[in-house]
């Protein structure tokens, strides 16, 4: 499901399209959450310090705990 079937299966109303498109766009968080995670760690090892705050690390570890359905 790309972004335009995504919004769309949110926007028709159907529980069921938008729920399934909210796991997805969880997913997607998940993932990008996982890419910053491990940005910050190539970059804290060039400069010697983690470049996330501690308040910011734990909100995305946050996602990276949660189940993608249930």
């Amino acid at each position: 499901m790309n972004a335009r079937e995504t919004y769309n299966a949110i926007q028709t109303g159907n529980q069921q399209d938008a729920q399934q498109a909210l796991f997805q766009l969880l997913g997607v968080v998940q993932e990008l959450s996982r890419a910053v995670l491990e940005l910050a760690r190539n970059v804290e090892k060039q400069i010697g310090h983690d470049p996330i705050d501690s308040r910011s690390r734990l909100w995305l570890r946050d996602f990276l705990g949660l189940p993608r359905q249930i």
